[in-house]
């Protein structure tokens, strides 16, 4: 298969496959675009293909941009920080991208690691693509709620 002849907007084009092929499809994709005036546009759910060829990442929830971001600065400046209602409540607002509840813990997911990090007693962990992924789309289906 030569990549090429294959469309340059793709839509799930590594789900259903076996490991082995999934990869390989993968390193066609890398080595499509290692060439500079060459671009792949991915649609996929599976964030650890995203993660791997992917220097831009564009978050679309029905039908709204919510985020588009170069993936270094995702992967290198956002955090989770773990903390209590109370520690989450003193963040920088400007700083909180979502917030996850449970009954023992409070999952702040923020927009700039090092400087939360910098809190007494608060850990702050990177961020996977997967978490900004779901904290910023449920920040977002939050906002949509609240303005109904």
């Amino acid at each position: 298969m030569v990549l090429r002849d294959i469309p340059k907007l793709m839509d799930e084009a590594t789900s259903g496959l076996d490991p082995v092929v999934r990869n390989e499809i993968l390193d066609l994709f890398q080595e499509f675009v290692q060439e500079e005036d060459h671009t792949v546009f991915l649609s996929s759910h599976i964030t650890s293909d995203i993660e791997r060829i992917a220097d831009y990442i564009l978050l679309i929830h029905k039908g709204r941009i919510l985020l588009f971001e170069d993936k270094d600065t995702l992967l290198y400046e956002y955090g989770v920080a773990r903390c209590s209602r109370e520690q989450a409540q003193n963040l920088d607002k400007a700083l909180i991208v979502g917030v996850r509840r449970s009954q023992f813990e409070t999952e702040v997911l923020v927009r700039n690691r090092k400087a939360v990090k910098e809190q007494p007693d608060l850990v702050v962990d990177r961020a996977s693509l997967e978490d900004i992924l779901l904290f910023t789309v449920k920040n977002g289906l939050e906002e949509e709620a609240g303005q109904r």
